[in-house]
């Protein structure tokens, strides 16, 4: 018993020293999407700063496929020491939980989440040749005629195609077209195939600043400081905004919490740093921050709005 007891005492302290000398080595960011979308824009533009604050270079790792869950299950296999950490989309590792039968990985369970990092800047965009003008008209004519107009979005199950269903709760009765990422959807928006994009700022501002197509609203709670003159959907239909999706970072369960919140810390100053803010302005995203425990609960309430979104509109995990 007594070995027993001075062994616990020695890992203690062990873990101890681990945690206060942490990093002595380069750290392994783990992002799980090829390289050119908004994950791997995001995840170096942080990651490599984060290495300036952590005293140790952050590499920057590519482990796609199996939309995402590779890369999440290698950060799961890894030991929980802080070297090896994940930059990963909240919303997907979520909404795979709730409509995948092959075990994915749990960001709850599975995974210690350290921060939410950023969030991309969600909007409801129509095609020029669409009988709508603004939101209210959106809002207007779907409830009139249900499922006459068409909505885009990356794929079947998508959190785009979800928000999309939540909408179909609310009135805004659309039929449902998946493509294959967000440009097909965006080229069938500016070709006039579809009425409607449920997508992203950093995927429609250009053609909507050229004239090309309309954003109509924010899908979000309330207006964003770099477009104060468009709308939030909740001004006009209460209850109507998108889950808030988000680009975080985690490491594996049962990492120490003097880690954790080491790596917070330090990425709390990644996004207060100035250069780094105009960057993330410029991508059309918007910083999150908070400390660990915040970040829990919100992956928790956005397993919760998923959840009744899925359960309501019948889809079944496949």
């Amino acid at each position: 018993m007594k070995r027993m007891i001075l062994a616990l005492a020695l890992a203690a302290v062990a873990g101890g020293v681990t945690a206060q000398s942490y990093p002595v080595k380069p750290v392994r960011m783990v992002i799980p999407q090829p390289p050119g979308g908004g994950t791997d824009l995001m995840g170096r533009l942080l990651g490599t700063k984060l290495g300036t604050f952590l005293g140790q270079p952050v590499v920057i790792e590519y482990r796609a496929g199996a939309a995402g869950a590779i890369g999440n299950r290698n950060v799961m296999q890894s030991p929980p020491d802080g070297y090896s950490i994940l930059f990963g989309v909240g919303s997907d590792m979520v909404l795979a939980t709730l409509l995948s039968k092959d075990a994915p990985v749990n960001p709850s369970t599975d995974l210690t989440p350290i921060i939410a990092a950023v969030a991309p800047i969600s909007c409801i965009a129509v095609s020029i040749s669409a009988p709508v003008n603004s939101v209210a008209e959106l809002i207007a004519y779907t409830k009139a005629n249900p499922g006459k107009l068409t909505f885009g979005s990356p794929g079947t199950l998508s959190a785009p195609h979800i928000y999309g269903e939540k909408l179909r709760s609310l009135g805004v009765d659309m039929l449902h077209i998946p493509f294959k990422g967000q440009g097909p959807s965006l080229a069938a928006l500016l070709g006039g195939q579809i009425d409607v994009a449920l997508s992203n700022m950093a995927t429609v501002v250009t053609n909507a600043r050229s004239g090309k197509i309309r954003i109509v609203a924010i899908s979000q709670t309330k207006r964003v400081e770099s477009f104060p003159d468009i709308p939030a959907i909740t001004e006009f239909l209460p209850g109507g905004d998108q889950p808030q999706g988000w680009y975080g970072v985690f490491g594996p369960l049962n990492m120490p919490r003097p880690i954790v919140n080491r790596i917070n810390e330090d990425m709390h100053k990644v996004l207060a740093d100035r250069e780094t803010r105009a960057k993330i302005d410029e991508a059309n995203f918007v910083p999150v921050g908070g400390n660990a425990d915040q970040f829990v609960e919100m992956i928790k309430n956005l397993q919760d709005v998923y959840g009744r979104v899925v359960r309501n509109a019948g889809i079944k995990p496949e």
